[in-house]
């Protein structure tokens, strides 16, 4: 690490007063100056219990009025602070450590004996709070123009629930469902409610949606992924599944490549030409696998015909610069979750579930936005939690 030209603090040791070469002794006519040493240390963290005195006069009518109690501090009852809050909560959420770790943290690092009820209690407390945030969020994301979706299954007290992600690159929503069908993603009230762009993966479950949006985009990077494994398992047989991959591959880098140079669109011609030829391919593997009777379709003739079905879905980034080709966005947004499972296990309750999700979409969303996890979360607990701007551009 590279030394600061202006330390906080300046300490001069001692002298050395004999030589380390012969022993001979050394005074202040020695002095020729000095070496650095720089250390960037912590302080001893200890709890500061604080008593506030809240005066109280009594008016000429009889009645008595108290002075108001600070933020965070409740009148009449011992309480931690904000502070204190705001580290169980940091532990808990950005560590992904559980209550009974969290405790124990709270006890190695402060010398503070919280309980797990306290632990569990903060986290309900700052859920609570935050659910004017995340209206907030959603309001904002049904009018986003473009935004990406996705889901993956958690570990819920023995069974599985379902953690569902959207965002628009900067604002990003959590939820979290029983099961993975039209009636969960419809009582989010979020999908429904959108009319933009949606890019997702090709899940059956979003289907229902694309009447009520502007365009979908399905990932390429799923569709890629089925390519290389039909030309794994038939090479001959499959060899159009490999060029249709390369093709794909391809249409990406030109689409990123006219980003880059700053063009808004690409020339019709190229997207003509990159549709024909993907629609040759899936065609050729479709003749390459036919159907025959009695017999259901391999794999890679499912492949091809829902390629042929979903070219418009497919390509839709070509003819929209600003849209990705693929979802990787909104599998990388819903990684909190499977930290959370692979340190922690899973969760006890729903109620407990969607706290997760709500407490991760005001802290993910605020980083976004420049603002650090201990300056939202302690926002929160005072009771004046970061809000969106009023664009977010």
């Amino acid at each position: 690490m590279e030394m600061s030209a202006i330390p906080d603090r300046v300490e001069t040791l001692p002298a050395p007063d004999r030589c380390a070469g012969c022993d001979a002794a050394l005074g202040d006519t020695s002095d020729v100056g000095h070496r650095r040493a720089q250390v960037t240390e912590l302080p001893r963290v200890r709890p500061e219990t604080v008593e506030c005195r809240l005066p109280v006069r009594r008016c000429g009518c009889g009645h008595q009025t108290s002075a108001v109690a600070p933020p965070g501090v409740q009148a009449g009852q011992a309480c931690y602070g904000p502070n204190v809050k705001t580290m169980v909560a940091l532990i808990a959420e950005i560590g992904h450590t559980s209550m009974e770790r969290t405790a124990l943290l709270m006890k190695l690092m402060f010398g503070l004996s919280v309980s797990t009820g306290f632990v569990a209690k903060v986290d309900a407390q700052l859920g609570d709070r935050l659910a004017p945030f995340e209206e907030q969020v959603k309001e904002r994301l049904r009018k986003a123009e473009i935004a990406g979706t996705d889901e993956t299954p958690v570990s819920l007290a023995g069974s599985t629930a379902y953690i569902y992600g959207m965002h628009d690159g900067k604002v990003v929503w959590y939820g979290a469902g029983a099961t993975r069908g039209h009636e969960t993603i419809k009582g989010f009230g979020l999908l429904t409610g959108f009319t933009g762009i949606l890019v997702r993966d090709d899940y059956v479950g979003y289907y229902f949606l694309d009447s009520l949006l502007a365009g979908v985009q399905i990932c390429l990077a799923h569709i890629v992924r089925d390519l290389r494994r039909q030309v794994e398992n038939d090479p001959v047989r499959n060899a159009w599944a490999g060029r249709l991959r390369s093709l794909l591959q391809e249409a990406i880098h030109t689409a990123n490549q006219a980003v880059r140079d700053g063009n808004e669109q690409l020339n019709p011609q190229v997207i003509a030409d990159i549709r024909a030829r993907y629609l040759e391919l899936a065609h050729e593997g479709i003749r390459f696998n036919p159907q025959h009777a009695g017999r259901p379709k391999n794999k890679a003739r499912v492949l091809a015909e829902r390629l042929v079905d979903r070219v418009d879905k497919a390509l839709l980034f070509l003819s929209d610069l600003r849209v990705g080709a693929t979802n990787n966005g909104s599998e990388r947004i819903l990684r909190r979750a499977k930290t959370q499972m692979k340190i922690s296990g899973c969760w006890r309750s729903m109620g407990g579930l969607r706290a997760f999700c709500r407490v991760h979409t005001y802290l993910v969303t605020a980083a976004n936005h420049g603002i650090d996890a201990f300056t939202a979360l302690r926002d929160a607990f005072l009771g004046t939690s970061w809000t969106l701007p009023q664009t977010t551009a």
